[in-house]
This record gives C-alpha cells, sequence and structure tokens, in this order.
C-alpha cells in the first residue's frame, strides 16, 4: 500500500496495474478537506471515475457530488476538477484509453492442460 500526505490531503493506492487487470491503471482512496481540490493530476490518456463515499463536492462546472455520486471522465478531458465543500472521501478507478487497451494482449484465463 502506498500512503502519501500533503498538506490536509490523504491519498491512499488501494491497488496499482501489476495487481488489476492490465486495462485498470489503479483504485485510488482519497480524503479531500473542505476547501480542498482534485484535478486530474497529469494522467494523459487515462480516463477516471471519481466515486464520492461521503461528504460533498463540486465538480469544476458546478454539479454537486454527494455520497454515492460517480463523476466520469474521459481521457481526453485534461480539466477535469472537484472541490470538497467538507471532508470528502473519494475512491478513485484510473483506466487506460481504449485505443491503448486495443493494441494490448488480450485477456484470456490461463487453463491447465492435464
Amino acid at each position: 500500500m502506498i500512503v502519501a500526505r500533503a498538506g490536509e490531503e490523504s491519498w491512499v493506492c488501494l491497488a496499482r496495474r501489476g495487481m488489476l487487470h492490465s486495462e485498470c491503471e489503479a483504485v485510488d482512496l482519497l480524503v479531500l478537506a473542505a476547501g480542498e481540490s482534485l484535478s486530474r493530476r497529469g494522467r494523459d490518456g487515462i480516463g477516471e471515475v471519481w466515486y464520492a463515499l461521503s461528504g460533498t463536492a463540486t465538480t469544476g462546472d458546478g454539479t454537486p457530488v454527494t455520497a454515492g455520486s460517480a463523476v466520469v471522465i474521459s481521457p481526453e478531458d485534461s480539466s477535469a476538477s472537484l472541490t470538497a465543500n467538507v471532508e470528502t472521501r473519494l475512491v478513485t478507478v484510473s483506466v487506460l484509453a481504449d485505443g491503448t487497451v486495443a493494441r494490448l494482449p488480450r485477456r484470456r484465463p490461463d487453463l491447465l492442460t492435464h
């Protein structure tokens, strides 16, 4: 597990690519303090889903986010952001773009041949 703290922000990596299917980049848990913002974190070509576990927040375009809400961000959207109104817990899932996934080897189970 990776844990990073910067100011009041708390970020915990729950899983990385080597632990998941090849098209999934990461699963992270974030805790944003009131007034703290989240942006794409410089990950070009990565799609993301930000799922709110608790708290309330507002996206950059003014959409309210409450517990149980999901914000889906395409790999091409580099301007996505979210600001917490109160302490807000999020799970983020980052996935590779469809074009990148199409170039990966086909996933298939390894079957034993006995």
